[in-house]
């Protein structure tokens, strides 16, 4: 018997299909869900023989990987989506999906530390991401791409890690193997590297709706990572904490990203933060009042990122061990 389409695709895709943007404010729900369920439709009429299911599927799909971000995203920085992408270039081979490939393997090169770890200024969703097996088969259609994925090993083997990981194997491309050449985005992102450091400057700025409780607030603009030492500064957004925000008032209204500097707009103040970087690191922060109402007081704050067994040292003397 020939499978049907469910009731659950029905509901879910066709309305959806039409959205002004497929971004998660105009779906309802993430845009990486809403492609994997587009994905597995597709794929499942491409399986079972079964055109209604593929006619359902290929339009959103197809749709997803023309509204691409010209820096290589798709309605969030998530390698959830990639995979959706990167499968629907598998099957039909619409160049469209490949283009996509191409931009979003130099991001992932570009924002992914050392270790493998996706830069967390970039994440709107969460605070804190890890070594990912998502979409490495995505990459590996690139030298830089395929040097990204042999530096992004995961070590949290799970069940889902594993059949990722097979994932990639299956529709993995081998060839040579070389580090990416940064170039310049249209998002208001600064990288600078050297030696064992490195700095990302994010003027990425936005409060999300307060109905939302998946999107998180853009008020951390300042991240830093040492190939040993792993993360010092935490960049990570977060939610209804502005005392976690870099500057006084936790949301800018508009930024611009230079190499090396970032500038924000604030009511009532501008701010700016360059960095030099060498043997060590140089931040320097540059607040100046605007218009008729300044603020009264003034600061800046850093995201130290703290680890269980260090010892942190206070201002006054004394000395704390942190546990877990």
């Amino acid at each position: 018997m020939t499978p049907r389409p469910t009731r659950y695709s029905r509901r879910r895709y066709r309305p959806r299909r039409s959205r002004p943007r497929y971004t998660g404010l105009f779906f309802g729900t993430s845009p990486k869900h809403y492609a994997l369920h587009a994905f597995t439709v597709f794929l499942g009429g491409k399986v079972f023989a079964n055109p209604d299911w593929t006619a359902l599927g290929r339009p959103v799909l197809s749709r997803f990987v023309r509204q691409k971000h010209p820096d290589g995203f798709w309605g969030e920085q998530s390698p959830t989506t990639l995979t959706a992408v990167a499968l629907y270039w598998e099957h039909p081979h619409d160049p469209a999906a490949f283009e996509g490939l191409r931009r979003s393997a130099q991001l992932h090169a570009d924002f992914t530390y050392p270790n493998g770890q996706p830069a967390e200024l970039l994440n709107d969703r969460n605070r804190h991401w890890f070594v990912s097996p998502w979409a490495h088969f995505a990459f590996s259609h690139f030298p830089h791409g395929r040097s990204l994925a042999a530096r992004s090993i995961p070590t949290d083997l799970t069940l889902e890690t594993l059949g990722r990981l097979a994932q990639n194997l299956l529709y993995w491309h081998p060839g040579p193997s070389a580090p990416s050449a940064p170039r310049p985005l249209q998002i208001p992102i600064s990288r600078q590297q050297s030696g064992d450091w490195t700095v990302i400057l994010s003027a990425l700025t936005g409060r999300t709706p307060e109905a939302s409780p998946w999107f998180l607030d853009r008020q951390s603009h300042t991240s830093v990572y040492h190939a040993r030492l792993g993360l010092i500064v935490n960049g990570a957004p977060a939610k209804r904490q502005p005392e976690l925000a870099t500057f006084p008032d936790p949301i800018a209204l508009d930024g611009q990203a230079n190499p090396g500097q970032v500038s924000l707009a604030y009511p009532g103040f501008t701010a700016s933060v360059k960095v030099a970087v060498h043997h060590n690191i140089a931040l320097t922060f540059a607040l100046r009042p605007l218009g008729p109402t300044p603020p009264a007081a003034v600061r800046v704050a850093l995201q130290l990122q703290l680890y269980p067994g260090e010892t942190l040292e206070t201002a006054s003397g004394r000395s704390v061990l942190l546990g877990p």
